[in-house]
């Protein structure tokens, strides 16, 4: 009797052990697999498109947005929109935004960052001229400067904005033709 006692608390012991390592291992493999989910994420292949000084280019996004790019301008994007926004980087462009509620649209310069509430608007921020000037036609924009989110402002149709001395300007566009 004592003799099986004894094998049944060792048994007992090896369930018990096994139970622990399992768990152990359970709980690295579990770690691995996210930090590799979570690389993944981080790690996205983007597009870049620069068009050449005379040039101009048209591009559809991924999503369907038009993108019309001046001369001497660069866009990225990446390959696929497949995270919770859309976004984009860039010097100066004319953008027509597919309508997507469940995915914002983000466009970003050096300096500012736009969240797209509307269709199409005009993003002129060249960082060689420190200049910054967005133009909307349809919809709504938000624009907030990076280095103070404090200063954010809700662009409607018709308006552009400009940074003047640190501090955005609003003025009401009467004629879309620059020249």
């Amino acid at each position: 009797v004592k003799k099986t006692s004894f094998f049944n608390f060792t048994h007992y012991k090896k369930i018990e052990w096994l139970k622990i390592a399992m768990t152990v291992i359970l709980t690295f493999l579990l770690s691995y697999f996210y930090q590799e989910y979570k690389a993944g994420l981080d790690s996205v292949a983007m597009s870049t498109i620069s068009v050449p000084e005379g040039q101009r280019t048209n591009v559809t996004l991924p999503d369907g947005s038009n993108v019309w790019l001046n001369a001497c301008t660069t866009i990225q994007y990446p390959t696929s929109f497949n995270s919770r926004e859309r976004f984009v980087i860039l010097k100066e462009v004319f953008l027509e935004v597919a309508h997507d509620k469940q995915h914002p649209f983000i466009v970003e310069s050096e300096d500012f960052k736009l969240r797209v509430l509307g269709t199409k608007f005009n993003v002129d921020a060249y960082p060689e001229t420190e200049k910054f000037e967005t133009t909307l036609m349809h919809g709504s924009v938000k624009v907030t400067l990076k280095a103070d989110s404090s200063q954010t402002v809700i662009l409607k149709p018709d308006h552009k904005l400009s940074l003047e001395k640190g501090r955005f300007v609003m003025t009401k566009v009467e004629d879309y033709n620059p020249y």
